[in-house]
Protein backbone atom coordinates (compact mmCIF):
# COMPACT_ATOMS: atom_id res chain seq x y z
CA UNK A 1 0.00 0.00 0.00
CA UNK A 2 0.99 3.55 -0.10
CA UNK A 3 -0.13 5.30 3.28
CA UNK A 4 2.12 8.54 2.88
CA UNK A 5 4.69 9.68 0.77
CA UNK A 6 6.74 12.83 0.69
CA UNK A 7 7.71 15.68 -1.34
CA UNK A 8 11.21 17.90 -0.82
CA UNK A 9 10.72 21.68 -1.70
CA UNK A 10 12.15 21.92 -4.88
CA UNK A 11 9.47 20.07 -6.40
CA UNK A 12 8.54 22.18 -9.20
CA UNK A 13 12.45 23.13 -10.16
CA UNK A 14 12.53 19.53 -10.64
CA UNK A 15 9.35 18.67 -12.47
CA UNK A 16 10.81 21.78 -15.10
CA UNK A 17 14.24 19.84 -15.61
CA UNK A 18 12.49 16.97 -16.91
CA UNK A 19 12.64 17.02 -20.77
CA UNK A 20 10.26 14.64 -21.00
CA UNK A 21 7.45 16.87 -19.75
CA UNK A 22 8.88 20.23 -18.55
CA UNK A 23 7.82 21.86 -22.08
CA UNK A 24 4.31 20.73 -21.46
CA UNK A 25 3.90 21.20 -18.09
CA UNK A 26 2.49 24.64 -16.27
CA UNK A 27 1.85 25.03 -12.76
CA UNK A 28 -0.99 26.49 -10.68
CA UNK A 29 -0.69 28.97 -8.56
CA UNK A 30 -1.65 27.14 -5.50
CA UNK A 31 0.89 24.24 -5.62
CA UNK A 32 4.47 26.31 -4.63
CA UNK A 33 5.25 25.61 -0.99
CA UNK A 34 4.12 28.28 1.55
CA UNK A 35 7.51 30.25 3.16
CA UNK A 36 7.20 29.32 6.29
CA UNK A 37 7.24 25.00 4.82
CA UNK A 38 10.54 22.96 5.62
CA UNK A 39 12.69 21.29 3.36
CA UNK A 40 10.34 18.17 3.05
CA UNK A 41 6.61 17.76 3.34
CA UNK A 42 5.08 14.59 4.33
CA UNK A 43 1.59 13.80 2.32
CA UNK A 44 -2.08 11.58 4.59
CA UNK A 45 -4.48 10.54 3.02
CA UNK A 46 -7.44 13.72 3.57
CA UNK A 47 -4.94 15.88 3.12
CA UNK A 48 -3.42 17.43 -0.24
CA UNK A 49 -1.15 16.74 -2.43
CA UNK A 50 -0.02 17.91 -6.14
CA UNK A 51 -0.69 15.64 -8.82
CA UNK A 52 0.24 16.29 -12.92
CA UNK A 53 -2.94 15.89 -14.70
CA UNK A 54 -4.44 17.04 -18.10
CA UNK A 55 -4.86 20.50 -18.59
CA UNK A 56 -7.15 20.50 -21.69
CA UNK A 57 -10.40 20.31 -19.43
CA UNK A 58 -11.82 22.48 -16.47
CA UNK A 59 -12.83 19.43 -14.85
CA UNK A 60 -12.56 15.66 -14.55
CA UNK A 61 -14.83 13.73 -16.58
CA UNK A 62 -15.45 10.62 -18.03
CA UNK A 63 -13.62 10.22 -21.40
CA UNK A 64 -16.53 7.19 -22.85
CA UNK A 65 -19.42 5.62 -21.36
CA UNK A 66 -17.16 2.46 -22.45
CA UNK A 67 -13.58 2.42 -21.81
CA UNK A 68 -13.33 -0.94 -23.86
CA UNK A 69 -14.96 0.96 -26.96
CA UNK A 70 -13.14 1.50 -30.47
CA UNK A 71 -14.77 5.13 -29.65
CA UNK A 72 -13.36 5.68 -25.94
CA UNK A 73 -9.93 4.50 -27.19
CA UNK A 74 -9.71 7.00 -29.87
CA UNK A 75 -11.03 9.85 -28.01
CA UNK A 76 -8.35 9.37 -25.14
CA UNK A 77 -5.44 8.95 -27.36
CA UNK A 78 -6.14 12.03 -29.28
CA UNK A 79 -5.33 13.93 -26.31
CA UNK A 80 -1.89 12.94 -26.51
CA UNK A 81 -0.66 16.18 -28.07
CA UNK A 82 -1.98 18.02 -25.22
CA UNK A 83 -0.97 20.53 -22.29
CA UNK A 84 -0.51 18.86 -18.47
CA UNK A 85 -0.41 20.75 -15.13
CA UNK A 86 0.29 20.40 -11.92
CA UNK A 87 -2.65 21.07 -9.21
CA UNK A 88 -3.47 20.43 -6.04
CA UNK A 89 -6.42 18.12 -5.17
CA UNK A 90 -7.27 16.06 -1.75
CA UNK A 91 -5.63 12.60 -1.58
CA UNK A 92 -8.41 10.06 -0.94
CA UNK A 93 -12.04 9.22 -2.15
CA UNK A 94 -15.11 9.53 -0.35
CA UNK A 95 -14.74 6.41 1.92
CA UNK A 96 -17.79 4.42 3.86
CA UNK A 97 -17.47 5.43 7.25
CA UNK A 98 -17.42 8.48 8.93
CA UNK A 99 -13.85 10.40 8.26
CA UNK A 100 -12.29 7.82 6.23
CA UNK A 101 -10.92 7.68 3.34
CA UNK A 102 -10.21 5.37 0.31
CA UNK A 103 -6.87 6.63 -0.48
CA UNK A 104 -5.10 3.25 -2.70
CA UNK A 105 -6.74 1.31 -5.56
CA UNK A 106 -5.23 -1.92 -6.57
CA UNK A 107 -3.68 -1.93 -10.43
CA UNK A 108 -4.70 -5.02 -11.01
CA UNK A 109 -8.66 -4.55 -10.26
CA UNK A 110 -8.97 -0.59 -10.19
CA UNK A 111 -11.08 -0.70 -14.20
CA UNK A 112 -13.55 -3.46 -13.00
CA UNK A 113 -15.08 -1.33 -9.92
CA UNK A 114 -18.28 0.93 -10.58
CA UNK A 115 -16.56 3.85 -7.92
CA UNK A 116 -13.02 4.12 -9.67
CA UNK A 117 -14.36 3.38 -13.80
CA UNK A 118 -14.67 6.90 -14.19
CA UNK A 119 -11.47 8.43 -12.37
CA UNK A 120 -9.60 5.77 -14.16
CA UNK A 121 -10.94 5.96 -17.34
CA UNK A 122 -10.81 9.82 -17.54
CA UNK A 123 -8.79 11.13 -14.42
CA UNK A 124 -6.02 9.35 -15.08
CA UNK A 125 -2.93 11.84 -12.86
CA UNK A 126 0.12 10.88 -11.86
CA UNK A 127 1.83 11.80 -7.81
CA UNK A 128 5.20 12.96 -8.01
CA UNK A 129 7.44 12.20 -4.64
CA UNK A 130 10.89 12.44 -3.65
CA UNK A 131 9.62 8.81 -1.35
CA UNK A 132 7.22 7.60 0.44
CA UNK A 133 7.06 5.00 3.76
CA UNK A 134 6.08 1.79 4.35
CA UNK A 135 5.29 -0.47 7.36
CA UNK A 136 5.75 -3.51 8.08
CA UNK A 137 4.14 -6.10 10.16
CA UNK A 138 6.09 -5.63 13.21
CA UNK A 139 5.17 -1.62 12.70
CA UNK A 140 8.45 -0.84 11.88
CA UNK A 141 8.84 2.40 9.23
CA UNK A 142 10.53 2.13 6.36
CA UNK A 143 11.76 5.13 4.12
CA UNK A 144 11.05 4.53 0.26
CA UNK A 145 12.94 5.77 -2.95
CA UNK A 146 14.29 5.28 -6.58
CA UNK A 147 17.87 4.11 -6.29
CA UNK A 148 18.84 7.07 -8.83
CA UNK A 149 17.37 9.53 -6.61
CA UNK A 150 15.43 10.90 -8.70
CA UNK A 151 11.84 11.72 -8.45
CA UNK A 152 9.52 8.99 -8.17
CA UNK A 153 6.45 8.59 -10.33
CA UNK A 154 3.01 7.27 -9.14
CA UNK A 155 0.18 6.65 -10.94
CA UNK A 156 -3.31 7.37 -9.74
CA UNK A 157 -6.44 8.77 -11.18
CA UNK A 158 -8.94 11.14 -9.75
CA UNK A 159 -12.40 12.12 -9.81
CA UNK A 160 -14.63 14.95 -8.79
CA UNK A 161 -17.12 14.65 -5.93
CA UNK A 162 -20.27 16.68 -5.03
CA UNK A 163 -20.24 18.11 -1.79
CA UNK A 164 -23.32 19.30 0.54
CA UNK A 165 -23.21 22.17 3.16
CA UNK A 166 -21.29 21.35 6.12
CA UNK A 167 -18.12 19.54 3.57
CA UNK A 168 -19.94 16.05 3.37
CA UNK A 169 -19.83 14.34 0.44
CA UNK A 170 -23.16 13.39 -1.42
CA UNK A 171 -21.90 10.96 -3.58
CA UNK A 172 -20.91 7.97 -1.97
CA UNK A 173 -23.10 5.78 -0.02
CA UNK A 174 -21.57 6.40 3.39
CA UNK A 175 -21.83 10.49 2.62
CA UNK A 176 -19.18 10.87 5.59
CA UNK A 177 -16.04 12.49 4.18
CA UNK A 178 -15.25 15.95 6.20
CA UNK A 179 -14.44 18.20 2.93
CA UNK A 180 -12.90 21.21 5.41
CA UNK A 181 -15.41 23.98 4.21
CA UNK A 182 -16.54 23.22 0.99
CA UNK A 183 -19.66 25.17 0.39
CA UNK A 184 -23.14 24.12 -0.47
CA UNK A 185 -23.08 22.24 -4.31
CA UNK A 186 -19.18 22.95 -4.77
CA UNK A 187 -17.52 19.98 -5.82
CA UNK A 188 -13.86 18.71 -4.97
CA UNK A 189 -11.90 16.82 -6.74
CA UNK A 190 -9.89 14.04 -4.70
CA UNK A 191 -7.12 11.08 -6.23
CA UNK A 192 -6.19 7.74 -5.62
CA UNK A 193 -2.80 6.25 -5.53
CA UNK A 194 -2.60 2.53 -7.37
CA UNK A 195 -1.16 -0.05 -6.01
CA UNK A 196 0.57 -3.16 -7.23
CA UNK A 197 2.40 -6.75 -6.15
CA UNK A 198 5.56 -5.87 -4.31
CA UNK A 199 8.88 -6.00 -6.42
CA UNK A 200 11.69 -8.06 -4.67
CA UNK A 201 13.11 -4.69 -3.40
CA UNK A 202 10.08 -4.11 -1.20
CA UNK A 203 8.83 -8.16 -0.41
CA UNK A 204 10.26 -7.86 3.18
CA UNK A 205 7.92 -4.95 3.97
CA UNK A 206 4.83 -5.34 2.36
CA UNK A 207 3.25 -7.06 -0.08
CA UNK A 208 1.93 -4.09 -2.42
CA UNK A 209 3.69 -1.14 -3.39
CA UNK A 210 2.67 2.00 -5.45
CA UNK A 211 2.45 1.39 -9.18
CA UNK A 212 5.75 3.25 -10.32
CA UNK A 213 6.48 5.13 -13.76
CA UNK A 214 8.96 5.82 -15.68
CA UNK A 215 9.06 9.81 -16.48
CA UNK A 216 8.70 9.00 -20.28
CA UNK A 217 5.48 7.13 -19.23
CA UNK A 218 3.96 10.39 -17.49
CA UNK A 219 2.44 11.98 -20.34
CA UNK A 220 1.32 8.11 -22.36
CA UNK A 221 -0.42 7.30 -18.50
CA UNK A 222 -2.32 10.20 -18.75
CA UNK A 223 -3.62 10.75 -22.47
CA UNK A 224 -3.21 7.13 -23.83
CA UNK A 225 -5.48 4.43 -22.65
CA UNK A 226 -4.39 1.57 -24.61
CA UNK A 227 -0.99 2.51 -23.24
CA UNK A 228 -2.23 2.92 -19.56
CA UNK A 229 -3.68 -0.79 -19.48
CA UNK A 230 -0.42 -2.16 -20.45
CA UNK A 231 1.26 0.45 -17.42
CA UNK A 232 -1.33 -1.18 -14.97
CA UNK A 233 0.81 -5.04 -15.31
CA UNK A 234 4.13 -3.70 -15.34
CA UNK A 235 6.66 -4.46 -12.39
CA UNK A 236 8.10 -0.81 -10.81
CA UNK A 237 11.36 -0.53 -10.45
CA UNK A 238 13.89 -1.62 -7.16
CA UNK A 239 13.72 0.76 -4.81
CA UNK A 240 16.32 1.61 -1.95
CA UNK A 241 14.94 1.42 1.45
CA UNK A 242 15.85 2.29 4.39
CA UNK A 243 14.85 2.82 8.65
CA UNK A 244 14.18 6.55 9.79
CA UNK A 245 15.22 6.42 13.80
CA UNK A 246 11.65 7.68 14.30
CA UNK A 247 8.95 5.14 14.16
CA UNK A 248 5.22 6.74 13.36
CA UNK A 249 2.57 4.68 14.33
CA UNK A 250 0.27 4.09 11.43
CA UNK A 251 -3.16 6.35 10.82
CA UNK A 252 -6.42 5.77 12.38
CA UNK A 253 -9.78 5.52 10.32
CA UNK A 254 -8.87 5.02 6.25
CA UNK A 255 -10.17 2.38 4.21
CA UNK A 256 -7.19 2.20 2.69
CA UNK A 257 -7.30 -0.34 -0.57
CA UNK A 258 -10.38 -1.47 -2.75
Amino acid sequence: MCGRYYTDDDLEESLRSIKEIGDYLKFDSGTGPAREQSERSDHVPGGSGSVIMSAERSGIHDQGPDFRSPAARVGIAAAGNGRIELKNLRWGYPGFRQGARIFNARAETAAEKGMFRRGILGGRVVVPASGFYEWNSRKEKYECRREDGELMFMAGFADEFQMAAGGKDVNSEAAGMEAGGAKKDETESCFVILTTEANRSMKNIHSRMPLILEKEQIRKWIFDWEAAREILKQVPAALETSTPYEQLSLFGSMDQTY
